[in-house]
């Protein structure tokens, strides 16, 4: 079935909105949303102009089989989102918040905290702990001399009691448990990242906080400064096995050079590529980058063209050519790694300018370092890897580099700085007497050995990230505790 539109706004049904779709099959008025460009704020506006449509039918309507598949945990957490987002208590709003500390910090009334709203402090108040990346990311255990500088003395502020904030290891608002027994995934709301992203600045999982958009840098378009798909998952030895150490399909970062793996469900980016050089003034050379000394990944093909477009997957046009309306693609472009596949499927079945041989960048371990020491599949420096090439070798940028500045993000107001990439979280202390209020670091405070508990600002993804990736960092401190 092709895309539907509203017969009142003309505009495509946003996906998400799965409680339109019974009703739509019944009356006709709407269609399945097939297009994830619409927002779900167009589809209310379009509802509200349309007084012939019955909501509470809509409401009381069965979710679809596609949706019913999804899993019990992963709609309860849709659910109790949508409470959490219609709520008029301070769990979500601007009531919420009150400034303080003469403007440069927040209170949170729901998690008892109060928030610095520099969302990048690597560039502001820890921008002279050593190892900061020249964008403000930063390691594991920088991150936490960067929380030490900020309690010595009197303190920022004032204030001897910042930390990380808190993911808590069980949290049944999230859609998965990972092998080590902590909740991960999507929708993930009982963390304090999770509670800003999905409830305060009222985010679906798949939305960015910052879409890059325009010229970039090197001649590409829309490059995203955070995690682009590799269309492999590197293997290491282990014993008579092989197995993946970072479990997935790599990735790799354009916020900070970090080459990584993300479980193939993370919704990230998609940067096709033709293997070697595409005829001179063709339809393809006219929107490729030509990169002569990269590693193509494919035995007897040097060189890759890059498509310019760095976030095609947002053009409707492009849907449309490749015939891919009907893929689940997020607002921003962002994709899961099935849906990178396909894409690049439908591109050659199609002969995207008129070509039939793209595919997504091969990752290599070759040249890989973390924290100076060599690694087998993933860190910095990977410049075989052909993102990792054109990141250090072609755009000349040094590990901790983002490709670009977000833009300023009215919707997340009053903080500032905010990053569409991965923010460091400790594990929250489970002891309610010790922590009764929720906010407190667990006095172990990674996630598992070698691993921390992370957040992506570019999609709402909670994870475990390598300690010796670069990330970003926010710091609260918490209120005092209740008599």
């Amino acid at each position: 079935m092709g895309t539907k539109l509203c017969r009142h706004c003309k505009q495509p049904i946003h996906p998400e909105a799965r409680i339109f779709q019974h009703y739509a099959s019944s009356r006709s008025s709407l269609g399945g949303c097939r297009d994830p460009r619409c927002t779900f704020a167009a589809v209310v506006a379009c509802l509200r102009a349309s007084a012939v449509l019955l909501m509470v039918g809509m409401l009381a309507a069965p979710a679809p089989a596609s949706a019913q598949r999804l899993g019990r945990r992963h709609h309860e957490g849709r659910r109790a989102q949508t409470e959490a987002e219609n709520d008029q208590t301070p769990t979500g709003g601007r009531e919420r918040f009150t400034l303080a500390d003469g403007g440069r910090t927040v209170h949170d009334s729901l998690l008892k905290v109060t928030w610095l709203l520099d969302a990048n402090l690597g560039k502001g108040a820890c921008k002279d702990v050593p190892n900061v990346g020249a964008g403000g990311g930063m390691a594991w255990k920088t991150a936490w001399a960067c929380v030490a500088q900020l309690n010595g003395g009197t303190g920022l502020l004032g204030h001897t009691n910042w930390q990380l904030p808190v993911t808590p290891v069980n949290d049944s608002s999230c859609s998965a448990v990972g092998p080590q027994g902590n909740s991960f995934a999507m929708n993930c709301r009982g963390s304090a990242y999770g509670s800003l992203y999905y409830i305060a600045w009222k985010r679906h999982f798949g939305d960015t906080v910052a879409l890059q958009t325009g010229p970039t840098i090197g001649g590409f378009s829309n490059l995203q400064p955070t995690l682009y798909w590799f269309g492999n998952s590197l293997q290491r030895q282990s014993g008579k096995k092989k197995r993946n150490p970072y479990s997935g399909f790599n990735s790799f970062s354009f916020s900070n050079g970090w080459q990584g793996a993300n479980v193939n469900h993370h919704v990230i980016y998609f940067l096709p590529m033709i293997a070697g050089p595409v005829a001179a003034d063709s339809p393809a050379a006219r929107a490729t980058i030509w990169d002569p000394t990269a590693e193509s990944g494919v035995p007897g093909r040097s060189g890759i063209s890059w498509l310019a477009d760095a976030n095609v997957a947002h053009d409707p046009r492009f849907l449309r050519q490749v015939k891919a309306e009907h893929l689940n693609i997020r607002n921003d472009g962002s994709v899961d790694q099935k849906t990178a596949q396909a894409l690049i499927g439908l591109m050659r079945q199609n002969q995207y300018l008129g070509r039939n041989d793209w595919m997504l960048p091969v990752a290599s371990g070759t040249n890989c370092t973390i924290n100076g020491r060599p690694s087998e599949a993933a860190g910095h420096n990977c410049t075989v890897s052909g993102m990792g090439h054109l990141y250090y070798d072609v755009l000349k940028l040094k590990a901790g580099t983002a490709v670009a500045e977000p833009p300023d993000i009215a919707e997340v107001k009053p903080f500032v700085n905010v990053q569409p990439s991965l923010y460091w979280a400790c594990s929250a202390d489970p002891s309610t007497r010790s922590n009764p209020q929720g906010n407190l670091c667990s006095s172990t405070p990674t996630a598992a050995s070698g691993f921390g508990f992370s957040f992506d600002m570019g999609s709402g993804f909670t994870d475990t990230t390598v300690l010796g990736s670069d990330l970003y960092v926010m710091v609260y401190y918490p209120d005092p505790p209740a008599n």
